[in-house]
């Protein structure tokens, strides 16, 4: 098979810039550090490229940089822990605006969250998503089994719709979405004006009652 003048010329220039890329990236290995302090040096100069760039990669690689970034996570669990543990007591008053901001945007969560951390101390078993606490919400309508009020009137009473456990973890229920039901609670100190105050930890299911049965 021959090749024509311009492929020949193609195939060398390819050739090329593989021997390039093999030396840069010998060097860049074999010199770490510098060229760390380098790339450094270069972003400070002029940050807002040095972003730009990096957007317009990703964009352009999103399922590289996925990769890479897993990648690096699981080779350096243990240094990547350590730096945020570091940073964190280094910024308490920034580590604590970035939790209460997280918090503040996924309520869900939080409490998925609190929850398991509770079932774990309490050496229980189980554990549910935020989605699945909002999809039985909906699938009871939104409400408080006991009381029947809806989260806006809740929310006027200043109170909140939180998952209570029909079988306290105190008394060996597991943290499971099978265990949970929708019921009003009052953050105030001291308040037994909801309806989980109230309950407390005992054992009571209001799943299962007429009035549900009724409710849409």
């Amino acid at each position: 098979m021959e090749f024509t003048k311009d492929e020949l010329v193609l195939c060398q220039v390819l050739r090329t810039i593989i021997k390039v890329r093999e030396r840069a990236s010998a060097w860049y290995y074999s010199h770490l550090e510098r060229a760390k302090a380098q790339r450094k040096k270069a972003y400070q100069r002029d940050q807002e490229s040095a972003r730009k760039n990096a957007r317009e990669w990703y964009h352009n690689n999103t399922k590289q940089a996925n990769e890479n970034s897993l990648r690096n996570a699981r080779e350096n669990v243990g240094r990547e822990n350590s730096r945020k543990l570091q940073w964190a007591k280094d910024h308490p008053e920034k580590r604590h605006a970035a939790n209460r901001k997280w918090v503040d945007a996924n309520p869900e969560k939080r409490r998925a969250s609190s929850h398991r951390r509770r079932t774990l101390l309490r050496g229980s078993s189980g554990t549910w998503s935020a989605a699945e606490w909002v999809a039985l919400k909906q699938s009871f309508g939104n409400i408080c089994l006991c009381c029947r009020k809806t989260e806006d009137e809740l929310s006027q009473l200043n109170r909140e719709l939180i998952p209570d456990h029909v079988i306290p973890l105190s008394k060996g229920g597991l943290n499971d979405i099978t265990n949970l039901q929708p019921l009003c609670h009052s953050w105030k100190k001291g308040s037994t004006g909801g309806c989980n105050n109230i309950k407390n930890d005992h054992v009571c299911d209001y799943r299962f009652t007429r009035s549900n049965e009724e409710a849409p």
